[in-house]
């Protein structure tokens, strides 16, 4: 993931005159990577999509019985387990 300084010492070395080869040595970009850079008008911001997990559903009642109580995994297993949770230990594990 490039930050937004990287891509401003790119343009930065392209405006003093650096070719785009002597760039791509200089940072370690490949050269399509500082071709590509040098295209954008901005930094584009890294944007990672939020991946569903198994326990979504579930997570509001999780969440209130650790408040109320201080149990264990085992024991709250055993609880969502009584309400659909269909997904083994060694599964939700991983």
């Amino acid at each position: 993931m490039l930050s937004p300084e990287d891509w401003m010492d790119v343009r930065s070395l392209h405006r003093n005159g650096v070719s785009i080869k002597e760039i791509a040595r200089q940072t370690g970009y490949s050269r399509n990577t500082v071709r590509r850079l040098l295209r954008q008008p901005a930094p584009h911001p890294f944007h990672k999509t939020p991946r569903r997990c198994c326990l979504d559903p579930f997570k509001p009642y999780l969440q209130q019985r650790c408040l109320e109580a201080d149990l264990s995994g085992v024991r709250l297993l055993e609880e969502i387990a009584a309400m659909g949770y269909t997904v083994s230990v060694r599964a939700s594990a991983w």
